[in-house]
């Protein structure tokens, strides 16, 4: 019985060494991916949140990375010397008239080697690294990673155990008077600990599967937001603690049932109650997250495509021309765009107005969450800017804004370029409600910006004071005495081999000198502020434009301008070239633009 006792008792320890293990993986994530709160927009409740997040002991220890540092090391020094004790009871019970106190130096000593290399294939050590003189002969993968861990915990068992080569610690042989039939009880220390660490080895994978699910959920889903959350980092926190802890603790019941000890089958019997019991509640609690995750919020789908229905690649292609400075850039427009959320990326759909469609009624059923619900809604966004049309994907990204940071900030950078109309004057407004909105310098420097180009100089002002009170520095800042320019107009026709092209998207991009083409993943300058499509006759007007430089660019099918057109097999009479606008020159008239293919 009192056998049983130290065992339960070196369950639970271990059990509190995952705990603390959770906490401080926790701190360590808080404090990498916490947002800075003094730049942002933030609502309020995104700022409460982040300030308390940050005002917590998990997000302190994180920042105190020496703190934190030397908290993990002791715990590893402690749980290393409860190990050696429940492999090896002579360590706590040692009488000194016998006890090779040499023995007891090497036997820790080789314990500790080994315990360090079991935790450096637990942290997943490149094997490359590891093994340094053949790599090649090692691969990287999890059978190699478990093969070394069963090798390892068995050579533990064997050095440190009762069984193996420590015995009583009374003799440097495996002849001492505890280790009667000296083969089979060293081939037994040795599977046992093999089998043991085989166990930890499956736990290791079956932790990493199921937080990397659970951080997926928390991320896409139940952290309330596309961006870290306090609620978010509390679920985290929790499934860490509850995994880690649980985790340890079965893996150190195992150990009391594999320990190589002096101990009868049906005392091992009795001890394997220990880890049956906490894996009857540890796996229903993963199955059945996983399970409801699933169902709820499609976590077993492969990509966005499958979730909602759609084709994964697009398999047909456009040609887009944008006219460059130097010379046109023409580049094949592939039909198929992508999404991304914080942790889905690039999940790419063949790109139609049929499938936006299709990507909505897929958001719409999914209101209370999906994992791919932000990545959707950031590739509806980018499916329209991607067909040129500018008003819809500007909508969307609004939409996107009010719930996710980055999406926020890359929306305030380009209202600055937006046509000057009274719905982007409401988006603008919509985040200078300060009730709802907490603007940081940098946001506060976005909103004069986005006042100034709207032409409401005086709360242009006004924000610039709020910038300025803040920290930003606005000592080289044209934002208020720059010129105010709204109504800006330019105007032309579209012609291919000199037969007027109807029907055809215009798009219009902020121009920058190192531009070579026109990269959709790139947010800021890759998706364009205005749209139209040219009437029977070819011609295009866009209105309302603000001041600054421009590019043009038009889309066509491939078989009206092959994107793959030889050398001189297009030229461009009356190219526009950067378009340049100001209060000297507001109203630009690009004339006949005449495409010359020659096929």
């Amino acid at each position: 019985m009192k056998g049983i006792t130290k065992d339960i008792i070196f369950v639970v320890v271990m059990g509190v060494f995952g705990v603390a293990a959770g906490l401080g993986i926790t701190s360590i994530l808080s404090a990498i991916a916490m947002p800075s709160t003094a730049d942002l927009l933030l609502t309020v409740k995104e700022k409460i949140d982040y300030e308390a997040a940050q005002t917590g002991f998990l997000f302190f220890l994180g920042t105190h990375a020496s703190i934190l540092l030397w908290i993990l090391i002791a715990f590893t020094v402690i749980a290393f010397f409860i190990v050696l004790i429940e492999l090896n009871p002579n360590f706590s019970s040692m009488k000194k008239d016998k006890t090779n106190r040499k023995k007891v130096v090497v036997v820790v000593l080789s314990g500790a080697v080994l315990f360090v290399i079991l935790a450096v294939i637990q942290a997943r050590v490149p094997l490359s690294f590891i093994s340094g003189i053949a790599p090649a002969f090692i691969p990287d993968s999890n059978i190699a990673y478990g093969f070394m861990m069963v090798i390892v915990s068995g050579a533990l068992w064997l050095v440190v155990g009762e069984m193996g080569w420590a015995g009583d610690f009374s003799s440097w042989g495996f002849d001492n008077a505890e280790v009667t039939s000296r083969g089979p009880r060293i081939a037994g220390a040795f599977f046992m600990g093999a089998v043991c660490g085989g166990i930890a080895y499956f736990f290791f994978l079956l932790f990493n599967w199921s937080f990397n699910k659970y951080f997926l959920l928390v991320s896409e889903v139940l952290g309330g937001s596309n961006e870290p959350t306090l609620h978010g980092w509390q679920l985290l926190a929790n499934a860490l603690v509850f995994l880690l802890g649980f985790s340890f603790a079965i893996i150190a019941g195992f150990v009391t049932v594999l320990a190589p000890k002096r101990m009868t089958f049906k005392a091992r019997l009795i001890r394997l109650v220990i880890p049956a019991i906490l894996l009857a509640v540890y796996a229903p609690v993963i199955g059945g997250t996983y399970h409801d995750a699933v169902v709820r919020y499609d976590l077993n789908k492969k990509n966005l495509a499958e979730a909602a229905g759609i084709p994964e690649k697009g398999q047909t292609s456009k040609t887009v021309v944008l006219f460059l400075p130097e010379k046109p850039a023409i580049q094949e427009w592939r039909m198929e765009a992508s999404g991304n959320g914080l942790m889905i990326y690039n999940n790419t759909y063949a790109l139609s107005p049929e499938n936006i469609n299709k990507l909505g009624d897929y958001l719409a059923r999914h209101k209370d969450g999906s994992i791919f619900f932000y990545a959707g809604r950031d590739a509806v966004m980018k499916g329209h800017y991607m067909l040129f049309e500018a008003a819809k994907g500007t909508g969307q990204m609004f939409i996107n804004a009010r719930s996710q940071i980055l999406a926020r900030m890359v929306f305030l950078s380009r209202l600055r370029w937006l046509p000057v109309t009274a719905e982007n004057e409401k988006y603008l407004r919509s985040f200078a409600d300060e009730t709802m909105w907490h603007a940081g310098k940098n946001a506060s420097l976005r909103m004069a910006e986005g006042f100034m180009h709207f032409g409401r100089t005086e709360e242009a002002k006004t924000w610039a004071d709020k910038a300025k009170a803040k920290g930003a520095d606005l000592t080289k800042s044209t934002i208020l005495t720059e010129p105010v320019l709204t109504n800006a107009t330019v105007t032309g026709t579209i012609k291919l081999n000199g037969t007027p092209l109807e029907g055809k998207k215009i798009a219009l991009f902020p121009y920058k000198p190192n531009m070579k083409q026109i990269d959709p993943k790139s947010l800021l300058s890759g998706l364009p502020i205005d749209s139209k499509t040219t009437d029977p006759a070819g011609r295009f007007e866009f209105t309302n434009l603000g001041k600054g430089e421009y590019v043009l660019a038009v889309m066509t099918e491939k078989e009206e301008v092959p994107f793959k057109v030889p050398a001189g097999g297009l030229n461009i009479e009356n190219a526009p070239a950067v378009i340049t606008l100001d209060a000297a020159a507001a109203a630009k008239n690009l004339g006949d633009i005449n495409l010359i293919v020659r096929k």
